[in-house]
């Protein structure tokens, strides 16, 4: 079973989620742990991308059941995914059920959990003992492990002398979820510095997670192409992980033996961290506390990055999405780096009307962002960017600033590089073995198969459209962890003829010349690169309101905005302009004007804010 348990994890890792949820329902139901209920669930959420179809999921799984060892594992999901409604269910109609034997158990168990985890959620273990308190007078062992959380809040409340963490906790709602970290990092941004580090001028560090073949790391690609031509600085790049995926990876960054480093391999050291940090700030920071309680694992990334930039020592860094920006713009603010530019490729990852949430988990430090932008905006020289109106307006909501502190800097497309990579011949062998004919009408799709582009809702659309006009043909390009499941769908319902999967390429201008319209069914964009690229070479687009969508094409003249994700509607209003060549030929010529305005050869000065 122990083996049969690292093959899942395997499938898990790799992304394969299709095989895991066929793993999972092998298991005996008895051997289930909550950590393959976990893979379970954030396989089907990342095939579906709906957290209500995954509660619905879990309620079935769960409600029926009042086995202890049943109620304890859902229970502790519960409070792991922040899901208020089933964690009231199941407390008030399980958990209050048991005999106040069971409930010290029970309670002991799920606290011990968390007191025993990397960094131990404040909020949550707080709220576990207010809801045993009536065991909690009657039971040692809970009294125990209360002692033992107080002493850690006592250590986290004493970190700093003018401020208290009982009152943090009751500033405000919005900010729920505490952590030992959260602390740690309030305590930084109140404290005064020395700055005594003389930077080097004109130098320029950018902080990007990969250059793998998303649309997010193209832009950094893009804008370091612009930086290294166009101005003075002396660009160094840090890659977190220094993947050469892209295609464009090679042209830009090793044809121009641009610097590209990485993290050194070196163990981290607490107390050597600490004296670091010691010398740096004024106050004296609490030792007893910060190497029993903070967590070691954000200590060891911001540690890193301090590491990394005190050797380049640069005037500006510029980083790229959510988790760089946070822990290399937390690094440059212990440092006392002169400019940060930090840059949001998506909207805001929270659960709001815009927010996006990319796991069920969605890692317990991802809870506190908000707060950190916050601060660090408030820093001189700090500036937030984000890649459309619709994106700063998500995080500007989130963040709770005004929409005012955020700038916005479109995306520009390197259609030169595009040219570049026209392979014609290649490209007509592969597009030849569709058998496209005059009668047929081509819909394309330009994404990576991952869960949050909904490749099921565009596969569904297809399904729906060709059901009615097998004269259709859909041509979906790109590659990702959802591909191999997509292509089996297709052959099982027999629509190999009319859907093609061609997986990644790099000639796209050659793909997308075959095509009528493409269709885009994303759930959140920041802005995407694919419609301004369909656009450029006269195809017009369709996409579901997914953000920054709105603001990549003209609705109506150079595509259209299906406002509901109901693949009826989308199929609906898709054969509607198919079956419109008029239309089609007007949006195809409205599409090559609006996109040049973001053509990175006579926009390029757009990139170049950061000489401002």
């Amino acid at each position: 079973l122990l083996y049969k348990k690292m093959i899942g994890g395997f499938y898990f890792r790799e992304q394969d989620y299709e095989k895991y949820i066929k793993f999972f329902y092998k298991l005996p139901p008895n051997k289930r742990l909550i950590q393959d209920w976990d893979y379970f669930f954030e396989s089907n959420f990342q095939i579906t991308y709906s957290e209500d179809n995954i509660k619905e999921l879990f309620r079935k799984s769960f409600f029926s059941s009042s086995d202890f060892e049943t109620v304890l594992i859902a229970y502790k999901l519960t409070c792991d995914y922040k899901w208020s409604d089933e964690r009231r269910y199941i407390r008030e109609n399980k958990i209050n059920n048991f005999s106040n034997e069971k409930k010290e158990v029970f309670y002991v168990d799920i606290i011990n959990s968390y007191l025993r985890s990397q960094d131990n959620e404040i909020s949550t273990i707080a709220s576990l003992f207010e809801e045993c308190l009536d065991t909690l007078y009657n039971s040692d062992n809970l009294n125990k492990l209360y002692d033992l959380f107080q002493e850690k809040f006592v250590l986290l409340n004493n970190f700093h002398r003018d401020l208290s963490i009982f009152d943090l906790i009751k500033e405000s709602d919005r900010n729920k979820y505490y952590s030992s970290f959260f602390w740690f990092f309030n305590v930084l941004f109140r404290e005064k510095k020395t700055k005594n580090i003389d930077f080097n001028k004109n130098k320029l560090l950018f902080c990007v997670n990969s250059f793998d073949a998303g649309g997010a790391e193209k832009q950094a690609l893009n804008f370091i192409k612009v930086i290294n031509k166009y101005s003075n600085l002396n660009l160094v790049v840090f890659a977190n992980n220094p993947s050469k995926e892209s295609p464009n990876y090679h042209e830009i960054v090793e044809r121009n033996k641009i610097p590209v480093i990485t993290f050194e391999k070196r163990n981290f050291n607490k107390q050597e961290f600490f004296d670091y940090l010691q010398n740096i700030y004024l106050h004296e920071i609490n030792q007893d506390t910060f190497l029993k309680v903070i967590d070691a694992s954000n200590l060891s990334r911001i540690e890193k990055f301090i590491f990394e930039i005190n050797k380049i020592k640069p005037s500006s860094m510029v980083t790229w999405a959510d988790d760089i920006n946070i822990f290399a713009g937390i690094a440059a603010a212990i440092i006392g780096v002169p400019k940060v530019y930090m840059h949001v490729r998506s909207l805001a990852p929270d659960l709001n009307e815009y927010g996006r949430k990319r796991s069920l988990n969605n890692w317990p430090i991802r809870h506190f962002y908000a707060n950190i932008y916050k601060h660090l905006i408030e820093e001189k020289g700090y500036f937030l960017i984000a890649n459309s109106k619709t994106a700063a307006k998500s995080y500007a909501e989130w963040i709770d600033i005004p929409i005012e502190k955020i700038q916005v800097r479109y995306n520009l497309v390197d259609f030169d590089l595009i040219e570049k990579n026209v392979n014609h011949r290649k490209s007509i062998k592969m597009i030849s073995k569709i058998n496209i004919n005059n009668s047929n009408k081509v819909v394309g799709g330009i994404f990576r198969l991952r869960s949050e582009k909904r490749p099921l809702l565009w596969l569904e659309v297809a399904k729906i459209v060709v059901k009615q006009n097998s004269n259709v043909k859909f041509i979906l390009l790109g590659d990702g962890p959802l591909f191999n499941f997509i292509k089996k769908e297709v052959a099982k319902n027999n629509l190999s003829k009319n859907i093609n999967l061609v997986g990644q390429v790099d000639d796209v201008k050659s793909w997308l010349e075959s095509m009528d319209i493409v269709l885009h069914t994303s759930i959140i964009e920041g802005f995407p690169n694919a419609l301004i690229e369909a656009q450029c070479y006269g195809v017009p687009v369709i996409s579901t309101n997914c953000g920054g969508a709105v603001e990549a094409f003209i609705n109506n003249q150079t595509g259209l905005i299906v406002d509901e994700s109901d693949p009826k509607l989308i199929a609906e209003n898709l054969i509607n302009l198919l079956n419109d060549d008029k239309w089609l030929e007007e949006a195809s010529a409205g599409a090559k004007t609006f996109a040049k305005k973001f053509d990175m050869r006579s926009n390029y000065q757009n990139y170049l804010y950061i000489n401002e």
